[in-house]
This record gives C-alpha cells, sequence and structure tokens, in this order.
C-alpha cells in the first residue's frame, strides 16, 4: 500500500516530471472538507487531477510506487497516434516488431 512517504518520494523520482505527487492527511481538521468534496472514504485514497480538476479515481490499482507510476503515465499516454506511411507498411508487412507508436 501506499502508505509511507518513502513510497510517495519513489513515485515523484520515478515520474521524473511526468506528474506531481501530493499527499495530505485526509482526518486532519483543516483537510476534512477536500475529503468530502472529493468523496474520500478510505485510506490510502487516490485521486488524479488536470488541470486543477478531478481527472480519476485510482480505487481499484495497485498501491505500490511501481503500480501508481504505471497507471500515471498511462494517463498521460495519448490513445491515438499519427505515424508514418514507411512505419506502417514495415509493421503490417511483417519487417518489424516495434510497436507502431510515434510521439507526437
Amino acid at each position: 500500500m501506499l502508505t509511507s512517504s518513502r513510497e510517495v518520494d519513489e513515485c515523484e523520482a520515478l515520474l521524473n516530471g511526468v506528474a506531481t505527487i501530493a499527499k495530505m492527511d485526509a482526518d486532519q481538521g483543516a483537510h476534512k472538507p477536500f475529503a468530502k468534496r472529493f468523496g474520500v472514504q478510505g485510506f490510502p485514497s487516490l485521486r488524479v487531477f488536470v488541470d486543477g480538476k478531478l481527472h480519476a479515481d485510482y480505487g481499484r490499482g495497485g498501491r505500490t510506487a511501481r503500480h501508481i507510476v504505471s497507471y500515471l503515465k498511462r494517463l498521460n499516454t495519448p490513445a491515438v497516434v499519427a505515424v508514418t506511411t514507411d512505419d506502417a507498411v514495415a509493421f503490417t508487412a511483417g519487417v518489424t516488431n516495434r510497436p507502431l507508436l510515434r510521439s507526437t
């Protein structure tokens, strides 16, 4: 479970700027309104925000740094990317087994 500061620090290091990890004690008085607003009912609870808006409730995934980093990187990956015609031809002809992905 993501319960230690060490795990949070490891997430931050592994993400290397892809996302920011923050933690709070939702039982603490000043944080209770935030917990209520975003439906935090159990601990640890993870919420993903993009541009200040709730994007996802990470409720069923693993709680290790490795699992969380993998999830956040997938969220940051486009569902569809443009590829060149040469890449598509090589891939469909079996010339390469390299994944048909390109960064945009």
